[in-house]
């Protein structure tokens, strides 16, 4: 296990230790994905696989939603209904896709998300 302290800089900013850019392969300008998870109050860094991984951010009815947790490796960031009866959520979700990428995009062509 590795840790160390960081400062946030005035723009919000952080630097990942020399150490742990090492282990990871962390290049500049990559981007990676922060997960907060309020329960635990923690903040998990996860690296993307190029061209596997998806982040989805829209307004996903409640059967959509279920079928994508249950049919992918899909890790809910926010989630959140959007009307009373909580037939549709406001939802912000990583998805960490195999080999069926396009499989996932011809299922649920009206969920926008980004590589």
């Amino acid at each position: 296990m590795f840790s160390d302290v960081v400062k946030v800089d005035s723009k919000g900013r952080i630097t990942i230790p020399a150490a742990l850019r090492l282990l990871l392969n962390i290049s500049d300008g990559e981007k990676l994905i922060l997960i907060f998870d309020e329960n635990s109050n923690k903040i998990e860094i996860r690296l993307p696989k190029p061209g596997n991984t998806l982040m989805c951010n829209d307004v996903i009815d409640k059967n959509t939603l279920l079928e994508i947790i249950k049919k992918f490796n899909a890790n809910i960031i926010s989630c959140r209904c959007k009307d009373d009866h909580c037939s549709l959520y406001y939802c912000r979700i990583f998805i960490e896709l195999n080999d069926n990428k396009n499989e996932f995009i011809k299922r649920f062509p009206g969920v926008r998300c980004i590589e």
